[in-house]
């Protein structure tokens, strides 16, 4: 881990503060690019959420695990303050992947790195679960409910709307489940817990693909993890691209496709309660009414898709979105 001399550190602070420093804006936190010298760093700061001293400490361990197992997979941790949602990580050079074969490859080879990790030393390091983890879809179920009940209000009908589609579509899947609350078929992963092409830096150059944002980061079921992949709003399926990533995951994860097919139910209504926190938490100005209209169609979207024992067509409602979809929603799916 690098060690900064205080007065390099003094100005790496002093920089990140300056106005006319580039700042990357995200659902979740702010990170400034300061350059000094020939030397570019990472600031980030975690202080827009309510629980963002924990954030910070989670990504922290992360950083500072994958740094010595996986070296080069993600920024290196140089600096956090202790009293302040703040951190100094390394710089990675490159742009965000458009997805495309290539970057299908790099996703399944980050995710097999992080899988092997585990087998061999996440427990000895006593990594906690990650956020929102699972065991069974009555985890899941239970984590909708939380949600809305978090999320409900008495005066806004268009959330109590959703709200109500999620409950029964909840109700219908618990129903119809073939194995109701799951079979404990989970297989334990190091998990970023939100991952796709919006969390990984291309760097041409080095023909390298690293991991970025891993606030959420722990041990989790790697078939939740590849459903959300698949779900995630940000992430534009095609039918090839889709194969290609069921069947590398198949092939080279191991993972159990009838698991998988049964939680991609429950992942897609998470992901309506998702969504559905994304616009409860919109302030209601004229601005916002046009965002606002396009998260409740995509909660429904999402909440609607939860079908019990067709998982042909969530895959192919997903590729069919994912062709005219403006992306409304650029946040953590931990919102």
């Amino acid at each position: 881990m690098t060690v900064l001399d205080p007065a390099l550190l003094d100005t790496i602070l002093r920089e990140s503060r300056n106005p006319n420093t580039p700042v990357a804006v995200g659902g979740n936190s702010t990170v400034a690019q300061v350059t000094v010298g020939l030397k570019s760093y990472a600031v980030k700061n975690y202080s827009s959420r309510v629980d963002a001293l924990s954030r910070q400490e989670r990504e922290w361990k992360a950083l500072v695990f994958l740094d010595e197992l996986v070296p080069g997979l993600a920024p290196r941790p140089i600096w956090r303050a202790t009293d302040e949602p703040l951190a100094i990580h390394s710089w990675i050079h490159g742009s965000k992947p458009e997805l495309g074969p290539q970057t299908v490859d790099a996703m399944i080879g980050i995710l097999e790195s992080l899988q092997n990790s585990c087998k061999t030393s996440a427990f000895d390091h006593q990594f906690a679960r990650a956020v929102d983890s699972i065991s069974n879809t009555e985890d899941i179920s239970q984590q909708i409910l939380g949600r809305i009940k978090a999320q409900e209000r008495d005066d806004d009908s268009d959330i109590a709307q959703v709200s109500s589609h999620i409950k029964n579509q909840l109700v219908n899947l618990n129903t119809n489940s073939p194995t109701p609350g799951g079979n404990a078929r989970a297989r334990m992963t190091l998990s970023p817990s939100d991952f796709g092409p919006h969390n990984m830096i291309h760097q041409p150059r080095a023909s390298k693909y690293s991991l970025i944002d891993l606030e959420f980061f722990g041990i989790d079921d790697i078939h939740k993890l590849i459903g959300d992949t698949i779900l995630h709003p940000q992430t534009v399926w095609t039918t090839d691209l889709l194969h290609q990533f069921l069947e590398a995951a198949n092939r080279v994860l191991a993972i159990d496709q009838k698991w998988l097919e049964e939680l991609l139910p429950f992942l897609s209504l998470k992901w309506s309660t998702i969504v559905l926190g994304r616009m409860s938490r919109l302030d209601g100005r004229k601005v916002n009414f046009d965002l606002r209209g396009e998260l409740r169609d995509l909660a429904l979207f999402y909440s609607r898709l939860a079908q019990p024992g067709d998982p042909g067509n969530i895959l192919s409602r997903i590729i069919e979105r994912a062709g005219s979809l403006s992306a409304p929603i650029q946040s953590n799916q931990k919102d």
